[in-house]
């Protein structure tokens, strides 16, 4: 195995916990994924995000390796998620989910150079898991 090629989403969060909020900073399984699995192997990641993703936020995962040419990028909105967790951290209200540009796609998955790859599947719908 050559490398790790990730799909799952990709995502723009905003949490909010004992009266802190955190807005819209990149998540998702995809990109939890890479992130995690860089550190063993070249990783790709497979996703979809809307013109407004912020790609520069990331600069410390992409100079680690990540390779981010194969997310797609489509006029309109990212992926947000919005909750709130309650005091002990395990509990959480959705408040929020709207799938922006990733609403029913599948993401294209580029021909590689190599068949020798692991997959991992994120979160995502099992649909596009398929």
């Amino acid at each position: 195995m050559s490398e790790l090629v990730v799909s799952g989403t990709l995502t723009l969060d905003t949490t909010e916990r004992a009266g802190a909020m955190h807005v819209e900073v990149p998540g998702g399984s995809a990109l939890y994924g890479a992130a995690a699995g860089s550190l063993l192997l070249p990783t790709r990641i497979l996703g979809t995000v809307g013109d407004d993703f912020p790609f520069g936020r990331l600069s410390a995962l992409w100079q680690r390796g990540v390779d981010h040419s194969a997310i797609e990028v489509l006029r309109g909105p990212t992926f947000r998620w919005h909750a709130r967790y309650e005091a002990d951290g395990e509990q959480r209200t959705t408040l929020v989910r709207d799938r922006g540009v990733a609403e029913g796609r599948v993401p294209p998955v580029p021909p590689g150079d190599d068949a020798h790859y692991a997959l991992m599947l994120g979160s995502t719908e099992p649909r596009v898991q398929v």
